[in-house]
């Protein structure tokens, strides 16, 4: 019994660590961001899958195209597309790939199919960025000239947003968002460390991704790829002066579908592939690798609290009978973890969520917990765009 209260402390409290030190050294002041590089601007491919994107494909073309220097190319895969994306592409000016493939559906089959095309004519830096985002002034430079000096994967600062009229329920996604994709990846960037892969804003040296297998149908294709990338050697490094937008799902129920396949693909990543990368990482010595795996397996913020609550009673119950330790470190861990994310809050995401808002925090986990409990029972197994 005390061996399984113990492991439990461990496995909650070491998620809730990680999350409060990369928190804390995000919200430290006095560090300079130094991204911009003077060296002579590599050749580039902007590389953007698309499915059914008709409503907002013109405004994403126009985020990018004014960007893009004499030589450049933007390749824009339309995927099992049943709308005029392409033709619109088309008339944008963009180079358009059309495929159809019923049972090959997802957003790395497509990278995969853009790939193959640009192989004949690779680039220096390959940038991937989706079809329903904003890339913002400068960042298409940023990016690329950061991969070539660092000869590394880079990503961008990426934020999904929520309207003025979106849910209270929308607000705190958005505030989980800004946390994940923001707050820690700048804590990792401080501290030296690789941060993960978000999906979109992300360059690559042609040489290094060109090894990459990027034709899955995994439901978290960029966390696969950031893994794939550490176990390659090419740890994924954070550039938060380049920034790429995108805005939540307008219904409440199209955002739960994109949260339910974005969560139980984590959570499916957590227990059946990071812990091999992790014993790769541990066998070849790679502090950095190993920070990056920890933080990988975070469970999502909802998930985490919970466990973090029901860890705090189970160790409780444990402190009645006279063994406190556990319940001391879980209750300094809890404390930690709470303290931590609002410092991120105060810091960073006070115009993305009210302190109204805030304290609603706890209702909306308890909304989440039909998730959780669909990834034990009927868990999302296929790649399904999500409605805009």
């Amino acid at each position: 019994m005390g061996f399984l209260l113990w492991a439990m402390v461990i496995l909650l409290s070491m998620p809730a660590a990680i999350v409060a030190l990369e928190c804390l050294v995000a919200c430290l002041p006095g560090f300079a961001q130094k991204n911009h590089f003077k060296m002579p601007r590599p050749s580039l491919a902007v590389l953007m899958p698309a499915h059914n994107e008709s409503a907002v494909i013109a405004e994403t073309l126009a985020s990018v195209m004014p960007q893009m220097a004499e030589g450049d190319r933007l390749l824009l895969v339309a995927d099992n597309c049943s709308d005029d994306t392409a033709a619109i592409a088309r008339a944008s000016g963009a180079q358009v790939l059309e495929r159809f493939n019923d049972a090959l559906r997802g957003k790395g089959y497509a990278l995969a199919f853009g790939m193959d095309a640009l192989r004949e004519n690779p680039p220096d830096v390959l940038l991937i960025i989706d079809a329903d985002c904003q890339l913002q002034a400068g960042a298409l430079d940023l990016l690329a000239g950061t991969a070539a000096r660092l000869d590394a994967p880079v990503q961008a600062l990426y934020l999904m947003l929520a309207g003025n009229e979106s849910s209270v329920k929308q607000k705190i996604a958005a505030f989980a968002w800004v946390v994940k994709n923001h707050v820690r990846a700048l804590g990792m960037f401080r501290m030296g460390l690789p941060c993960p892969l978000m999906g979109t804003g992300m360059a690559f040296p042609w040489h290094i991704i060109n090894r990459m297998n990027l034709a899955t149908g995994a439901l978290v294709e960029d966390m696969l790829l950031g893994g794939e990338l550490v176990a390659a050697g090419h740890a994924p490094r954070f550039c938060p002066g380049a920034c790429v937008t995108s805005i939540f799902p307008a219904s409440d129920q199209d955002a739960h579908t994109q949260r339910r396949r974005w969560e139980h693909g984590h959570i499916g990543m957590i227990f059946n592939y990071f812990p091999s990368l992790l014993r790769l990482v541990l066998k070849r010595g790679d502090f950095r690798g190993i920070f990056f795996v920890f933080d990988m397996m975070v469970p999502p913020l909802a998930l985490q609290s919970m466990l973090m609550l029901l860890g705090l009673g189970i160790s409780g119950l444990a402190a009645w009978s006279g063994f406190a330790l556990p319940f001391q470190i879980m209750l300094a861990g809890s404390i930690s973890f709470g303290l931590a994310l609002m410092a991120a809050w105060y810091r960073y995401a006070r115009e993305v969520i009210g302190i109204e808002h805030v304290i609603r925090i706890p209702v909306y986990m308890l909304s989440k917990i039909s998730v959780y409990v669909a990834y034990l029972f009927s868990r999302e197994k296929n790649w399904v765009k999500t409605k805009r």
